[in-house]
């Protein structure tokens, strides 16, 4: 049961006996009343009928026991009513000197009293003679309770030699204040057992409070403020008075009545309290969400020259990474961590550790210059900056702390001790910065938190069916959100296997493809893998599932694949601001040249001029150091403005038309049109240039150069013209940024606002590479 359940059953059983008692029409009584007599447990029992005393006087030795068993039943019913006070009460005939036992309840809801005198003996004091033996029945809900003489016993025990008590400990009874209560009056006070449970009933609030509150643990960071506090702690003070109340007025009764009113308000204000504490505590890291540090034996990653690791094992080096990063360098929550590395399972770990001490994880292409990357290194400020390009990147010493090779990385990290723990984030805190395209100035970093990725990772391994059976092939970058966040969200959330090879070629496809079940890849992946003759509905017999996404899938490429292999790839769409947003289902039909409905908790209209316009939980936070930007591509409900032109059919699947930008993706990687325009447009013979994406069988989309240049300067080059800006941009440009084609124009097209026409460029070049 849980503790809010356990804690609402409680109060529940206090106000439904509180509303018994005002009721006052609850009436006991007894059955089944029978005891046992003896020096062993072979004596047989005796009844008694109710209200009869016996006439007998049994003797009981030190050496005997007396049992004694009865029913309470609830008169009007006849049906088992529990109380919470039944006792047996040993009363001495002549000092009339006390002793009370209590009666337990048993599984067959009969109350039983076991006195052996063996182990009892000493609470007789060494006062032997006649006792009155009484049953001594009570509850709040109950009027009239009963105090019965059930018999006479005669009780032999040792005498024992009287204490020596100092004048100055001597209690004169007759100068104590009497009360008048349920087991007999006057009394001065009431027995042991009795003011004992009533200590326990007082504090039990209390221990049930530390309890929970180190099951729940504490956070002060949070700083959350609960409207229950105030309420919570008013109520405990007010079970302190009473039970002040009690000892100085010995007034015990009374004080329960009150007690049962402000203890039942007390549980349900800390119920609520500790709900509350426990969301606040219960961090939001998405490694939790991973289930990463949970124990499991199961294969996590098969990585290249076939290493297996267990999740266990890829714990623990995720474990000796967060050692590293906060012990040795002091990364910690809210710091930058710069990322230009190869694809390792070394560099997983630097991922998932950065993510479990509370630090942001940007990753950035291998391939990109040094140019290209003082542009991150100044709008990020990192921390630290791991390269797999040490040479290169040394320049950066001055700007970052520490500037590290991944090699030394690894090296260090695997003579960590591990710390299998993760920092305390909310919802909300930044996880990863993506550097994202834009179609003006330079990239833009988008802010993707721990809740994006969670709810992300969570919607496609539930849309598209992930187990712990599953195996990934994984070809994908590993600094691309397809690659990082969904593909490996995908496989830790399931604990299912990823097969993680450092790119896609043809061939090693073809060599692990067996052994997977499902394949994640951009077109262009597709393409490729038709080229071979051994691909068809034999060979990938194995596979449940192919995803396609980061660029637009054609038709005529979907329907080969199906003719091939008797599979329909999957086609998705997301972005990095937004991950996935839709896709196509993966029981129901799949509709080529769609990407599918929305998926579960996301929403998707059209807006202005058919734009598409998303709301889900992983659209990210916002873009960094950019809330006005932010601002402008949202709408004022809250929808993301994607750029896309779409359309939606009837049964809410999407289809997306184009892009409203001049972005250009070319084999799933995103180009900055205005990035490589600035580039070119420092040579001295291009006056200005344009850059389009233009229909590829291979990459989706080409990346083409129209430059409008000066012919007089061209002739210079003797036809080289062409051949030089080829140079140049090897030199300027990551290898996936340069263009594929140069077209040398005398001018650009424009409208009369005098802004370049490129959706003219790309209709006039559409079959530049037919």
């Amino acid at each position: 049961m849980s503790r809010a359940s356990l804690l609402s059953l409680i109060v529940a059983s206090a106000l439904v006996s509180l509303a018994l008692a005002a009721a006052g029409k609850t009436e006991i009584t007894l059955g089944n009343i029978q005891y046992q007599l003896g020096e062993d447990s072979t004596s047989t029992w005796n009844s008694v009928k109710l209200n009869e005393k016996l006439t007998t006087i049994p003797a009981l030795t030190q050496h005997g026991s007396l049992s004694i068993k009865f029913a309470v039943n609830d008169k009007a019913t006849g049906k088992p009513f529990p109380v919470h006070q039944a006792f047996v009460a040993f009363v001495h005939a002549e000092t009339l000197q006390e002793i009370i036992f209590i009666a337990e309840l048993d599984p067959a809801n009969v109350y039983v009293a076991e006195i052996d005198l063996k182990k009892e003996r000493d609470q007789f004091h060494g006062l032997s003679g006649v006792y009155n033996v009484r049953l001594i029945i009570g509850d709040f809900a109950v009027p009239l309770g009963i105090n019965w003489n059930l018999m006479d016993v005669k009780v032999t025990v040792p005498k024992v030699a009287a204490p020596v008590v100092k004048k100055s400990q001597q209690i004169i009874y007759e100068k104590l204040p009497e009360i008048n209560h349920i087991f007999r009056e006057p009394e001065a006070r009431p027995p042991q057992v009795v003011s004992t449970a009533f200590t326990f009933i007082c504090l039990a609030p209390f221990a049930l409070l530390i309890i929970l509150w180190l099951r729940v643990g504490i956070n002060f960071e949070s700083g959350n403020v609960s409207i229950w506090t105030i309420p919570f702690f008013a109520g405990f003070g007010g079970i302190f008075v009473l039970y002040t109340m009690f000892w100085l007025q010995l007034n015990m009764f009374q004080t329960l009545n009150y007690l049962f009113f402000i203890g039942s308000a007390t549980f349900f204000f800390g119920n609520r309290l500790l709900r509350v504490v426990a969301a606040q505590r219960k961090s939001q890291n998405v490694l939790a969400t991973f289930g990463l540090f949970r124990p499991s034996d199961g294969v996590a990653v098969v990585a290249e020259r076939n290493e297996v690791y267990s999740y266990n094992d890829l714990a623990a080096k995720v474990g000796r990474y967060s050692a590293l990063l906060n012990g040795k360098y002091g990364l910690k929550k809210g710091d930058r961590i710069l990322a230009r590395t190869s694809k390792s399972v070394d560099n997983m770990s630097l991922y998932l550790a950065s993510l479990a001490v509370g630090a942001m994880y940007i990753p950035l292409n291998p391939a990109y210059t040094a140019k290209e990357t003082n542009h991150f290194v100044k709008d990020a400020e990192p921390t630290i900056f791991v390269t797999s390009t040490m040479e290169s990147d040394e320049v950066f010493r001055d700007s970052v702390k520490y500037v590290l090779d991944e090699r030394v990385v690894a090296s260090e990290a695997s003579k960590m001790s591990p710390i299998l723990d993760m920092e305390y984030v909310k919802e909300d805190d930044v996880a990863v910065v993506c550097y994202t395209s834009g179609t003006t100035g330079l990239p833009k970093g988008a802010m993707i938190t721990h809740g994006n990725l969670s709810a992300g990772g969570q919607a496609l391994a539930h849309a598209w069916q992930f187990t712990k059976k599953d195996r990934l092939l994984h070809m994908l970058p590993f600094y691309h959100v397809h690659g990082m966040f969904l593909s490996l969200s995908c496989t830790l959330i399931s604990k299912s296997t990823v097969i993680f090879r450092p790119k896609f070629t043809m061939e090693d496809a073809l060599r692990w493809m067996p052994d997977s079940t499902v394949f994640m890849g951009v077109p262009t992946f597709y393409s490729r893998l038709l080229h071979s003759t051994h691909f068809d509905a034999d060979f990938t017999r194995h596979m449940r599932l192919f995803v396609s996404g980061s660029a637009p899938l054609s038709l005529p490429l979907w329907q080969e694949f199906r003719q091939r292999t008797g599979k329909a790839i999957l086609e998705r769409y997301g972005m990095t601001e937004a991950m996935v947003i839709c896709s196509n289902p993966y029981d129901a039909p799949r509709k080529p040249g769609t990407v599918g409905p929305a998926l579960e908790g996301a929403e998707v209209r059209l807006g202005t001029d058919g734009v598409v316009e998303v709301k889900s939980p992983s659209i990210f936070k916002g873009y960094w150091r950019l809330p006005e930007k932010t601002k402008k591509e949202f709408t004022s409900d809250g929808f993301f403005i994607t750029g896309d032109n779409g359309a939606i059919d009837s049964e809410g699947y999407v289809t997306i038309l184009g892009r409203n930008k001049d972005l250009v993706i070319s084999g799933g990687l995103n180009v900055y049109p205005k990035e490589i325009e600035d580039v070119f447009d420092a040579v001295e013979f291009v006056k200005e240039s344009a850059i389009i994406g233009c229909p590829h069988s291979d990459f989706g989309e080409a990346v083409v150069a129209v430059c409008a240049v000066d012919r007089a300067e061209i002739e210079k080059l003797n036809g080289k013209a062409e051949d030089f800006l080829k140079n140049y941009a090897s030199n300027e440009l990551a290898t996936y940024k340069r263009p594929k084609k140069y077209v040398f124009v005398d001018v650009l097209p424009r409208n009369s606002m005098g802004k370049v026409q490129k959706k003219v460029l790309r209709e006039t070049y559409q079959n530049l590479f037919a």
